[in-house]
């Protein structure tokens, strides 16, 4: 999903660094050590291909909803008036 067009993202610090599990999140508090290089966007597209769907495309305003239970709390309360 572009959300924003690709003259608009800045280039990206990437630190090369073979050692590391890219799938290992980092921990507050971890220092990497590697070779730094900065990509741009267009690096990232020839990488990977276009975003789909393009940032012109793509939905700008999004729905969401918050839906809270309270059941369990409402049946415990009850037990403790009786």
């Amino acid at each position: 999903m572009g959300i924003y067009d690709e003259t608009q993202v800045p280039d990206m610090l990437l630190i090369k660094n073979d050692t590391i599990d890219p799938a290992q999140l980092p921990k507050i508090g971890d220092v990497i050590n590697g070779d730094a290089t900065y990509v741009s966007i267009q690096d990232i597209i020839a990488a990977e291909g276009p975003r789909i769907p393009l940032a012109a495309d793509s939905p700008k305003v999004f729905r969401t909803a918050l839906s809270i239970w309270l059941f369990r709390v409402l049946l415990i309360c009850n037990m403790f008036r009786e």
